[in-house]
């Protein structure tokens, strides 16, 4: 099995070699490290070549600023790997990163994709992971549950920040990111668009509960040390309305519809463990959905949907 790691970099030059030499590091190395340059102004291409202009192991690509979406996609298709690798050029994998994943994947053959949890530096942060599971999660197939819960509450998040993410580079290369990012003007948080179109697109999520990556905290990141309370009141309004548009991105491309709702019970019986808050939060949506939504889908599948409100 191949590991691509994909690194995208924005004027992080303080920190790049730290994040690529961390890379190198690994106990299982990498197939191959490919940096992304979205239009730095800071000498970190000029960097890039000086200490890894020679290393056969590292791709430098430099690209003009388009934003992270597009510069993810552009590691993704240069990429050859099997399994594919994001990390932020803030951020650095710990030694034994790339040897705990060949294990899960090698372990787990059906899913596609892997995340873990980060230990924060340079300031406090929690894990965003759904559940947040106690230990090692296999979370199954999250498509359904995806789509109805954004459906119900407008987000969705099942996965932790793009440099807990690995992928197989066949569902990686069907996202799209690209096409999504140049049709916006704000273009950051790669993560949602890319764990939002894996679980609609049907990839199975393992979680690893283990601190494997190191998320570094500044003021030049896109939250730093700031609290909801500190932020712009703009970034709620911008995040909402990109996470519409990449939702309906992907509800278009897949021609989804509220009918599939009836199937929402076979999915959570792919779970080979469902924890108990698990199978509530399947029930709640059921029901929230059914109050909601359920009289737009077609009346045979309208009473299917009110026998599943009831979803044991």
């Amino acid at each position: 099995m191949k590991f691509s790691v994909l690194i995208n970099n924005y004027n992080y030059a303080p920190w790049l070699r730290e994040c690529v030499d961390s890379v190198l590091a690994q106990t299982l190395p990498p197939h191959e490290i490919i940096v992304v340059d979205d239009g730095s102004t800071d000498g970190s291409v000029a960097l890039l070549r000086e200490h890894y202009g020679n290393n056969p192991l590292v791709k430098i690509i430099a690209q003009k600023n388009s934003g992270q979406f597009v510069a993810v996609d552009a590691g993704i298709q240069a990429a050859d790997g099997d399994v594919l690798c994001l990390l932020d050029a803030d951020d650095r994998y710990k030694p034994d990163y790339l040897a705990s994943l060949s294990a899960c994947y090698e372990k787990n053959p059906a899913v596609d994709l892997v995340f873990c949890r980060f230990k924060a530096f340079g300031g406090a942060m929690d894990n965003p992971v759904w559940l947040s599971p106690p230990a090692d999660y296999d979370y199954g197939y999250t498509a359904l549950l995806t789509y109805f819960y954004f459906r119900a509450r407008e987000a969705c998040w099942i996965g932790n920040i793009t440099s807990c993410v690995s992928l197989r580079a066949h569902l990686a290369r069907i996202l799209q990111l690209g096409e999504i990012g140049r049709a916006w003007n704000y273009k950051v948080q790669a993560d949602y668009g890319l764990l939002l179109g894996a679980s609609l697109l049907g990839g199975r999520k393992y979680y690893l509960a283990r601190d494997l990556v190191e998320h570094r905290l500044h003021d030049n990141n896109d939250r730093g040390n700031k609290t909801n309370s500190e932020l712009s009141p703009e970034k709620p309004y911008k995040e909402m309305v990109q996470n519409r548009i990449a939702f309906d991105f992907y509800r278009r491309k897949l021609n989804i519809s509220d009918e599939i709702f009836q199937h929402l019970k076979k999915e959570l019986a792919i779970v080979p463990a469902p924890l108990p808050k698990h199978v509530k939060c399947y029930q709640k949506l059921a029901k929230k959905f059914v109050w909601k939504y359920g009289r737009l889908v077609t009346a045979s599948a309208w009473e299917r949907c009110k026998r599943l409100a009831g979803l044991r």
